[in-house]
């Protein structure tokens, strides 16, 4: 792929358990199985345990997935698992650790001169430790297992790219707040690229079982519509939306709400009138099959709520979210400097 051969001088996985640890460091497989998409190594310890380590890759791909499953006669503990103890025999150019929104860990990338490897692990909580000659990708399943039960882990992938040599960014600095990820980080576009064709990989059971949910929280249109200007800039989300399949709209507040009492029960989020704006806009959604919900923790009206709901400052414009056209959000936004000092 990048016409260069990436030498591991180790690679092993270690299991940690009320039983000891269970590597593969030092002992030898017992039986290996592979057809054209997939390979077993199979381990036995002591006492009662085996372990299967498989390698799976599809045609066409330029990555593979690896899996420990657990074969437990006996109660067992799983403290940690490090899957990929990987050591290379000759160092990389430069090691990217590389985070998404809420600072999740998604992958590793490892640079040589002509390309290099990504690796990452399906675990949402997987921790890297990065070294000199490599990397460790370990989680900790903290699971307690019946005799007989099993353990599968989610995989590690591991895969490889060639530089294109253009190189791109999100951001030219640091954010503010670790936990809004990595994107001041520069990438190679075959970073990008072959991060995704992973990711669309790995995504595509979740978009044939789960729902597309367009979540507003961060989506700069107006809170508390109620003129057709308001309205209009919903229908043409709405009308978005619905030509990608979406399923449901999670609305910032669009109606000033009446909380439960005691003669009612319920909280009034829109309203009835099928006049209001509000109403309107949860019809025309409905009306392209899209269900809707509202997030509460942004209600400009009442006593609740986080930064949406803080006065306007007429004379600070810039510390609200404002779209490509200048549109502005009721939000405050987080990345403004002068907003968070």
């Amino acid at each position: 792929m990048a016409g260069e051969t990436y030498t591991f001088s180790s690679d092993a996985f270690a299991l940690d358990t009320d039983l000891g640890v269970f590597s593969n460091s030092k002992t030898r497989p017992s039986k290996i199985t592979a057809d054209k998409r997939r390979v077993n190594i199979h381990y036995e310890f002591k006492p009662n345990i085996s372990t299967d380590l498989i390698y799976t890759m599809d045609g066409g791909n330029g990555f593979f997935r690896r899996t420990l499953g657990i074969a437990n006669k006996t109660p067992l503990r799983v403290k940690n698992l490090i899957l990929g103890e990987t050591a290379f025999a000759k160092p990389a150019n430069e090691m990217v650790h590389y985070v998404t929104f809420i600072a999740a860990p998604t992958v590793e990338f490892i640079r040589h001169d002509k390309g290099g490897l990504f690796t990452g692990n399906e675990n949402p909580y997987f921790v890297a430790d990065l070294f000199e000659q490599g990397v460790t990708l370990s989680c900790a399943p903290a699971l307690i297992l019946k005799a007989g039960e099993g353990y599968t882990s989610e995989p590690q992938f591991m895969g490889g790219y060639r530089k294109s040599g253009v190189m791109s960014e999100d951001s030219g600095r640091e954010f503010r707040y670790n936990s809004n990820g990595s994107g001041y980080k520069p990438l190679d576009r075959n970073e990008f690229r072959a991060m995704r064709a992973f990711a669309l990989d790995y995504l595509a059971p979740a978009q044939k079982q789960f729902l597309n949910i367009n979540y507003q929280f961060f989506h700069p249109l107006p809170q508390m519509p109620s003129s057709e200007k308001d309205k209009d800039y919903f229908t043409k989300t709405i009308d978005t939306f619905a030509a990608i399949g979406g399923d449901m709209f999670i609305f910032k507040p669009l109606h000033p709400y009446q909380k439960p009492t005691a003669r009612k029960a319920f909280g009034d989020v829109v309203s009835d009138d099928p006049n209001a704006v509000a109403r309107q806009i949860c019809d025309y959604a409905k009306s392209k099959g899209i269900s809707y919900g509202f997030y509460m923790g942004c209600a400009a009206h009442g006593g609740e709520g986080n930064a949406a709901g803080l006065n306007f400052r007429p004379d600070k414009p810039g510390w609200k979210k404002s779209d490509a056209a200048d549109c502005r959000a009721p939000d405050n936004c987080l990345a403004c400097d002068d907003f968070y000092d």
